[in-house]
């Protein structure tokens, strides 16, 4: 295993980011990394068991919204997903999306970050395409490292890309902190919505969230997920005692619209 992790280290030195994502170099590094290729498959079947609740058929329209390298965008296309929209504000990580979906068809890619503002706003950059790059003072002060940089990423709200894109059956929200700001101004029917949850710095956002959801999609399932296990139907009481009384990390909400019984 040593040597598995030192021939990582040394593609990592030798390749350029965007280049780790070719299709070769990709299959040596879970090949070599079995721990994260098995997060990453545990992970995928979350979002594949999920979506049964809602349907048979493979979505037609996806947003990933913090979609950092890829990941769960590919899981979506694995998923047979018609279109899937990647949005994504990190310089550095867009730039492994554009390299890494370069000759898909089916998924666009949008360098901007959604909130409940527009303009150019502050972007904290941990580190480059690092999932943990936030618009949250408090997140990056909790992970700021001694190379970490501030930079600007224009901001825009979530119903400018309805408009644009139109509306989606799947979106999916991970992005450190920023939930709440993007999903306050969700006012349509969403068949599946999932957005992540980092407890307890943003206990009372996601609580938040859980309130509005609630109100707006009143007969969804409510599922979550912790470690890449996905729960059975839960009610909203059960998920604000979960946000009340978290584990430190963090958890996967779904509000899913349950599956026509024919």
């Amino acid at each position: 295993m040593l040597f598995k992790q030192k021939t990582v280290s040394f593609l990592r030195r030798i390749i350029p980011g965007k280049l780790r994502y070719h299709p070769i170099i990709d299959w040596i590094h879970l090949k070599v990394h079995p721990i994260l290729n098995s997060y990453l498959k545990r992970e995928e079947q979350v979002f594949k068991q999920a979506w049964k609740y809602y349907s048979d058929e493979p979505p037609t329209l996806v947003y990933d919204i913090g979609a950092n390298e890829g990941f769960t965008t590919q899981y979506f296309l694995n998923m047979k997903a018609k279109r899937v929209i990647a949005i994504e504000p990190d310089p550095e990580a867009f730039k492994i999306l554009r390299f890494r979906f370069a000759k898909s068809k089916k998924v666009d890619l949008i360098q901007v970050a959604l909130g409940d503002k527009t303009g150019p706003f502050p972007f904290y950059q941990i580190s480059p395409h690092s999932g943990y790059n936030t618009f949250v003072y408090d997140w990056y002060h909790k992970h700021v490292l001694i190379d970490s940089k501030i930079l600007e990423a224009n901001m825009v709200p979530i119903t400018d890309i309805f408009q644009q894109h139109g509306l989606p059956d799947l979106i999916k929200i991970d992005v450190e902190g920023m939930e709440w700001e993007i999903i306050k101004s969700i006012d349509q029917d969403i068949p599946f919505l999932c957005f992540e949850a980092n407890l307890p710095l943003f206990a009372s956002n996601t609580q938040f969230i859980l309130q509005h959801l609630k109100a707006l999609l009143p007969h969804h399932l409510l599922l979550c997920s912790s470690k890449n296990v996905l729960s059975p139907p839960i009610s909203v009481a059960t998920a604000m005692q979960i946000v009340k009384n978290p584990l430190p990390g963090c958890v996967d909400f779904f509000f899913i619209k349950p599956k026509k019984i024919s």
